[in-house]
């Protein structure tokens, strides 16, 4: 068990007022590390150059990132259709 920072003279602390020491961190387990992977895809008017659509998505903590980016990949092929900017001209 160790402390962050100095834990005397703390006034104010949670420890205090219940009876032990709050700032004192025990390890194994205390500090977990997440990974957030934000996504942007968008699209473009070859003629006038201007974003016709566009969008922004997160995923978290992904185990795969290739796995990741063939399902992303499906969901906004099938989102592209669903709204109309892919189809049969």
């Amino acid at each position: 068990m160790y402390a962050p920072y100095p834990t005397y003279g703390y006034y104010g602390s949670f420890g205090g007022y219940y009876g032990y020491n709050s700032t004192y961190m025990y390890d194994p387990g205390y500090y977990v590390e997440d990974k957030t992977y934000y996504i942007e895809s968008n699209l473009y008017d070859i003629a006038t150059e201007d974003i016709v659509w566009s969008i922004q998505s997160e995923a978290y903590d992904a185990s795969d990132l290739n796995s990741l980016s063939k399902e992303y990949a499906a969901l906004l092929i099938n989102k592209l259709k669903q709204e109309g900017v892919l189809g049969k001209k």
